[in-house]
């Protein structure tokens, strides 16, 4: 399942490099410029992101729990069981692809609402899950423009929170020993 993730994601990124191409007049601009100043904003724009993926994974809270049911016993049990190093490789390249889809070309070329909707549609497994990550997206595209639309920024934040729910799901979830692999 692990490698099944990273394929979708380089699917995103194919996807997200070729509408730059037809839909962006300067898709050169989506370049991040990386230095010190960076990368604290993208730590600092990770923190919120980060501690809902952790209310998330680790809370009872009703709205959250029909996220943690699919993880339980819906598609993301395989992803969480999968080599921790698969799933480490494939929430880096969610982040990078999807924020260059999201942000770099829908937000760019249709605005935060639109970017921040699709994002949603395309994440919910339920009504609420729909919720959760369209309000994600617009945190995601807020962190893209005060960044001076800087993609590392938000590419960073989402990389992050995914990383963090698979971790912190995965180390809740009680799983046998024979369920993980290695």
């Amino acid at each position: 399942m692990g490698l099944i993730f990273i394929g979708v994601e380089l699917c995103v990124l194919a996807i997200g490099l070729l509408l730059s191409r037809f839909l962006l007049t300067e898709p050169r601009h989506l370049m991040p410029q990386l230095n010190s100043d960076v990368w604290m904003k993208a730590l600092l724009w990770s923190i919120l992101p980060a501690g809902l993926a952790a209310a998330m994974a680790l809370t009872s809270f009703g709205p959250f729990l029909a996220v943690q049911e699919l993880f339980k016993n819906g598609r993301g049990r395989e992803l969480i069981q999968s080599n921790l190093i698969l799933v480490a490789l494939g929430c880096l390249l969610a982040g990078g692809s999807e924020e260059l889809l999201f942000r770099g070309v829908l937000q760019t070329r249709w605005g935060l609402v639109i970017a921040s909707l699709v994002f949603g549609v395309l994440h919910a497994t339920s009504p609420v899950h729909f919720v959760i990550a369209s309000l994600l997206g617009v945190y995601f595209g807020f962190a893209f423009q005060r960044s001076g639309n800087n993609l590392f920024v938000p590419a960073v934040a989402h990389a992050i929170c995914d990383f963090t729910f698979m971790l912190l799901f995965r180390l809740a979830l009680p799983l046998a020993p024979s369920e993980i692999v290695k």
